[in-house]
């Protein structure tokens, strides 16, 4: 159930983050000011992750309440990071997906059919450290292996956008 909040909130996050400025063409005078796309991106990117991270945690409060998931409560630490490394990944990818959809009819949906298959790798090495946590809170192992298998995909995700990014938005608009 988190998990499927955090796409849920991330899609949100990332369906709003550049409509504005596509609509009023304000994306094109900032491709062409200044500001360096990937200082765009990174700003897009962080307010997405913000947005999508408090989604995550308001989820975490309402699992632990109404779940009886104490064991999640017993490791908080641990269970934030993992929050806020999916929340990141998914974020990363949302920030370079979003802005090449346009504005069209069906966008939201779209953006979904994108995100996902993208992000399915990194949500499932959140959910089994997630699980590890849950259900078998002394098994660090299949943690710390789930972790890092998430952060090894938010640097692949961080260093595709940014060299993909400039020229992906630059060519769509």
């Amino acid at each position: 159930a988190l998990w499927v909040a955090v796409v849920l909130v991330g899609v949100q996050a990332a369906s709003g983050a550049y409509e504005r400025e596509q609509r009023s063409g304000a994306l094109t005078a900032l491709l062409c000011g200044p500001v360096r796309p990937t200082a765009l991106y990174l700003g897009k990117t962080l307010g997405i992750l913000i947005y999508s991270a408090a989604g995550a945690l308001a989820a975490v409060v309402a699992a632990a309440l109404l779940l009886d998931a104490g064991a999640l409560v017993a490791h908080p630490g641990r269970l934030i990071g993992v929050v806020l490394v999916g929340a990141f990944g998914f974020a990363a990818l949302a920030g370079l997906v979003s802005p090449l959809l346009g504005l069209g009819g069906g966008r939201d949906a779209l953006l979904a059919l994108l995100l996902l298959p993208l992000g399915v790798p990194l949500i499932i090495s959140c959910a089994r450290a997630t699980q590890a946590l849950y259900l078998h809170p002394a098994a660090l192992d299949i943690y710390r292996d789930s972790l890092g298998i998430a952060v090894g995909l938010d640097a692949l995700f961080l260093a595709g956008a940014l060299w993909l990014f400039e020229p992906l938005v630059r060519s769509s608009n």
